[in-house]
């Protein structure tokens, strides 16, 4: 238990000092695109009604979950079988991909400056670096 704590806070420190390298796949756009793929299929499966869509909803919400679960903690588990450093070290890695506070931080503030500046167009690019919707109509609330 104390090398998960330890590896959250080595990845904590790096994302400090680093903050997300932008030509680094970042996991959360995995999701995305497993939310993205997926719906379509779940929309398919179930029925078109209120109800069916709610029912759609609660299972694909499960699905996600799951599936984002599932893959590191079974990569995790290999990791740790052949080298516990190994599986240490890939903790450390997600961790510090998966904080992003730095970023976050740095992102939000270009949206908080291009709103004192009522640079609208400029804040709707800066809010599409933190967010995978259309922001085209956004105002500046």
């Amino acid at each position: 238990m104390r090398w998960n704590l330890l590896a959250l806070t080595a990845g904590f420190v790096l994302d400090l000092i680093l903050g997300d390298p932008r030509w680094l796949y970042h996991p959360v756009r995995a999701i995305g695109l497993l939310i993205d793929k997926g719906e379509m299929a779940f929309r398919r499966i179930f029925p078109k009604s209120r109800q069916g869509e709610l029912t759609a909803g609660v299972f694909f919400a499960f699905f996600v979950v799951f599936v984002s679960t599932l893959f590191p903690f079974l990569i995790l588990l290999l990791a740790w079988k052949l080298n516990p450093w190994l599986a240490f070290a890939l903790c450390v890695f997600w961790d510090y991909q998966l904080l992003a506070a730095r970023s976050l931080r740095m992102e939000s503030m270009r949206v908080y400056d291009a709103l004192e500046d009522k640079d609208l167009p400029k804040a709707r690019r800066a809010v599409s670096m933190i967010v995978g919707r259309d922001v085209d109509r956004l105002d500046e609330e």
